[in-house]
C-alpha cells in the first residue's frame, strides 16, 4: 500500500534528493476542504505538516526554501494525483487548458539561480541573504526579515532563525540606517532575476502565468493545482464503498491516483458486461438496463 512506497524528490537549494511517502486521499481531501474554505494560513500549516510528515520528519519546512517546498508539493501531486492539470481559465481565452505539470517542475527545478547572497555593508557588517522559507506570507511586512539568514557584526555572528520577529526587526533597526536600504536594493535586483514564466496560453496578447520569488505566486499556483470539486471527492468515496465494496480505511489510505485506477478498471469491466448484456437482451427482444452512474461520466 501507499504507506510502504517511497520516492525521491530533488530539492534545488539543497542540491540533493530526499525520500517521501505518498500523499493519501485523507490528506488530499483535507487540502480540498481548506482551499474551498479560503483559509490560506491553515493551508500553509497543512502543506508544512505534509512536507514534514511524508519526508519521515527529515525535511523541516522552516529550513528549506519556498522553491524547495513548491517542488515537493508539485512532485507529490504529479506522483499521487496526476501529472496533467485541466483548468478553465477565467479570462476565457481558451475553453479548457491542459497543463503538463512535469514541464512546470522542470522549469522551477533547473532554473539557474543563486540561493544565497552575501551583502557587504562595510568592513564591520556583512549580511547573508537567503531565499524565504515559508511559501506564503499574509503581508509583505516581514519580507526583509524573511530573507536574512545571518548577520556578521565586528566578528560576531547572529543567526536570524534563533530570534522572533520583534527581535529580528530590532536588530536591523539598531545596526545602521543604510542596512535596510542595501537589503531592499538587493531584493529588487533578485526579484528582477527570478521571473519564471511557467504557463502561457491564448494570443493577442497571450496570457502568461509567472512565478516570482517574493510574492505568493507559488502558493497561489499550488492552490489551483490542488483544488478539486469537494462534492466529487465525497462521491468517489460513496461510489467506491457502495459499488466496489472497498473499505473506507483503504480508500483513505490509498492515493487519488490509485482510486482513479480502480475506477478505470471498474468502468472497463462494466462496459464489457454491458456489451454482453445488450447482446443477450437484443437476442431475446428485451430492453437494455443501465449501469450505476460512474464518477466523471
Amino acid at each position: 500500500m501507499s504507506d510502504a512506497f517511497k520516492f525521491k524528490i530533488y530539492l534545488p537549494s539543497k542540491q540533493r534528493y530526499y525520500s517521501f511517502s505518498e500523499i493519501t486521499n485523507r490528506d488530499y481531501l483535507d487540502i480540498v476542504k481548506i482551499i474551498s474554505n479560503s483559509d490560506d494560513e491553515q493551508l500553509l500549516l497543512h502543506f508544512n505538516d505534509i512536507i514534514y510528515r511524508l519526508s519521515g520528519k527529515k525535511v523541516i519546512p522552516a529550513k528549506i526554501s519556498r522553491i524547495d517546498s513548491f517542488c515537493i508539493l508539485i512532485n507529490l501531486y504529479i506522483v499521487c494525483v496526476s501529472n496533467v492539470l485541466e483548468i478553465t481559465p477565467k479570462d476565457q481565452q481558451v475553453s479548457k487548458l491542459k497543463i503538463d505539470l512535469y514541464d512546470i517542475l522542470d522549469k522551477v527545478t533547473n532554473f539557474d539561480f543563486e540561493y544565497t547572497y552575501l551583502l557587504e555593508i562595510n568592513d564591520d557588517i556583512k549580511i547573508k541573504l537567503a531565499t524565504p522559507s515559508t511559501i506564503f506570507e499574509a503581508t509583505a511586512d516581514n519580507l526583509i526579515t524573511s530573507v536574512i539568514d545571518t548577520i556578521h557584526i565586528t566578528g560576531k555572528t547572529f543567526n536570524f532563525s534563533q530570534f522572533d520577529l520583534n527581535q529580528q526587526q530590532s536588530l536591523i533597526d539598531n545596526i545602521s540606517t543604510d542596512v535596510t536600504t542595501h537589503i531592499i536594493r538587493k531584493i529588487k535586483e533578485i526579484d528582477q532575476n527570478y521571473q519564471l514564466d511557467v504557463i502561457t496560453y491564448g494570443q493577442d496578447p497571450p496570457t502568461v502565468i509567472t512565478l516570482n520569488l517574493y510574492n505568493n505566486s507559488m502558493f497561489e499556483l499550488l492552490k489551483v493545482i490542488y483544488n478539486s470539486n469537494l462534492e466529487a471527492e465525497y462521491y468517489y468515496r460513496y461510489f467506491m464503498a457502495k459499488h466496489i465494496s472497498l473499505p473506507g480505511d483503504q480508500i483513505e489510505a490509498s492515493t487519488p491516483a490509485e482510486i482513479q485506477t480502480y475506477l478505470q478498471f471498474y468502468k472497463r469491466e462494466k462496459k464489457e458486461e454491458e456489451k454482453a448484456r445488450e447482446k443477450s437482451e437484443r437476442a431475446q427482444g428485451g430492453s437494455v438496463g443501465a449501469s450505476p452512474m460512474m464518477p466523471g461520466m
